[in-house]
């Protein structure tokens, strides 16, 4: 599927909305990595979404248990950088 095909089929409304909470969200994690001292906040804020992402999809269309899995040790990974 592509992104245009799936995007289509969300309101614009909805679609503002999701944009407004993933920017949050992203900013939130910025700022905890920032306060951790991690040395590209920004960057593993990025990174941290996109697995979250992931997990959720990887859950939802397949093993919950190995995304979950999956999710904690990449997480961990980014934690210690």
């Amino acid at each position: 599927m592509s992104r245009t095909s799936s995007t289509a089929r969300v309101p614009p409304a909805v679609r503002v909305a999701i944009v407004e909470h993933r920017d949050w969200f992203t900013g939130f994690l910025e700022d905890r990595f920032r306060e951790l001292g991690h040395p590209r906040p920004g960057a593993a804020a990025d990174e941290f979404s996109l697995l979250r992402d992931g997990a959720v999809c990887g859950s939802y269309a397949g093993d919950a248990v190995a995304a979950t899995s999956a999710f904690e040790r990449a997480a961990r990974r980014l934690l210690d950088a």
